[in-house]
């Protein structure tokens, strides 16, 4: 795993940065997760799953108090808002990373190799290769492990332990953060 800076062919002066890393199921779960949040839900089931959070949160611990059993009531309240808070993410998450193991487990064994380059990012894993422009993405994001490439309906993660210094990690999201920009202030949408 190397991280290299060297000139681009389309042009003497534009660079190119690249960096190799194993790609983790827990970045397709990342980005599955944080598109699901994204996406609106307004079909039947959504609205029937909010009622029923509303009646089990709410109505049944009020019920519960207006009856004189207040102990009861709050204990109810606090299991809800623990399960909402706490129990139901994670499960989620959980799947995501089931299906994930499932689907893509054993691309974690192979390496990947992230481009970046004035024109846009190359992505090559499992012997395929992509080719994004800058304007195709929306945002990116980081994390303590990875940092993340956006576009309409998907993305995908470059982890940071491809990076053997510091200094080449935050050069690296500079840059693609400067790219993208410019890209949107040029109205450049792919």
């Amino acid at each position: 795993m190397s991280t290299t800076l060297v000139p681009h062919a389309s042009s003497p002066f534009s660079k190119s940065l690249s960096v190799e890393f194993y790609p983790a199921v827990d970045d397709y779960v990342y980005v599955a997760s944080r598109i699901n949040s994204s996406a609106e839900g307004s079909t039947a089931s959504t609205y029937g799953s909010y009622f029923f959070v509303i009646i089990n949160v709410i109505s049944f611990p009020a019920y519960l108090w207006i009856s004189n059993h207040f102990f009861a009531g709050t204990a109810v309240f606090l299991i809800n808002v623990a399960l909402i808070i706490f129990f139901i993410p994670t499960v989620n998450k959980s799947r995501y990373k089931e299906y994930y193991e499932q689907l893509i487990g054993k691309r974690e064994k192979h390496i990947a190799k992230v481009e970046l380059s004035n024109e846009g990012l190359r992505y090559t894993h499992d012997q395929a290769e992509t080719f994004y422009l800058w304007g195709k993405f929306k945002t990116i994001e980081e994390s303590t492990e990875s940092i993340f490439f956006f576009y309409e309906g998907y993305g995908f993660g470059v982890r940071k332990s491809g990076f053997a210094y510091i200094e080449q990690q935050v050069g690296f999201l500079e840059f693609a953060k400067r790219s993208l920009a410019v890209a949107q202030a040029n109205g450049i949408v792919s």
